[in-house]
């Protein structure tokens, strides 16, 4: 399945899940001129989903390493708003934070859901993403974009033959304990991609 791409001002949410190959984006016209060499990352994390909020974070910078210079990652960027005393979800504090990483730009990303269904003859994984890329002293969005990812398998069989067949299938997904991993990096290689490179 190819991944579409659309203006996030025309995007059609309930398409965008049924889909699950749907990016929707915007990213400032003259943003090539800014040139961007480093970008802070931030997150916001879900509760209790510690793991999969890490696959999700070292996903997004490993994809950002291979379009900017330098990132400097969120758990760097957290030691250095505790250095600082800082709120680094303060734009004021932001600004501190920037000028003493020398880096004035900013990924936040923001997980807006995370699901992990299972009904024995179906099963669904999916996670719900939107990141932004900000001037950190200005704080003007130059891109934006949002996306969720999934895997599902399995539903209701239309014969008793189909009934394993529909577990089996569902057991798959709820079995394989890469499948967030997947999620996480197919999520942050979608979304990045309209972005133009920066390195040397």
């Amino acid at each position: 399945m190819k991944t579409s791409y659309t203006n996030i001002e025309n995007s059609n949410t309930s398409t965008t899940e049924l889909m699950n190959r749907q990016v929707s984006y915007w990213i400032d016209p003259r943003f090539h001129q800014t040139f961007p060499r480093c970008v802070l990352v931030l997150i916001h994390s879900r509760d209790h989903e510690g793991d999969i909020n890490n696959l999700i974070m070292r996903a997004f910078e490993r994809y950002l390493g291979e379009i900017f210079e330098t990132v400097i990652g969120s758990r760097k960027a957290k030691t250095l708003s505790r250095t600082l005393a800082i709120d680094f979800y303060n734009q004021e504090d932001r600004k501190l934070l920037a000028k003493r990483a020398q880096c004035n730009f900013y990924a936040e990303i923001d997980i807006e859901d995370i699901e992990d269904q299972f009904a024995l003859i179906w099963a669904k994984r999916s996670i719900k993403l939107t990141i932004k890329l900000a001037h950190a002293t200005t704080g003007k969005i130059v891109f934006k974009a949002k996306h969720t990812a999934q895997r599902s398998n399995g539903g209701l069989p239309l014969s008793a033959i189909g009934v394993p067949i529909s577990i089996t299938q569902a057991a798959m997904v709820r079995g394989d304990a890469e499948t967030f991993h997947s999620l996480a990096d197919d999520a942050a290689r979608r979304m990045l991609l309209p972005l133009p490179g920066f390195k040397n």
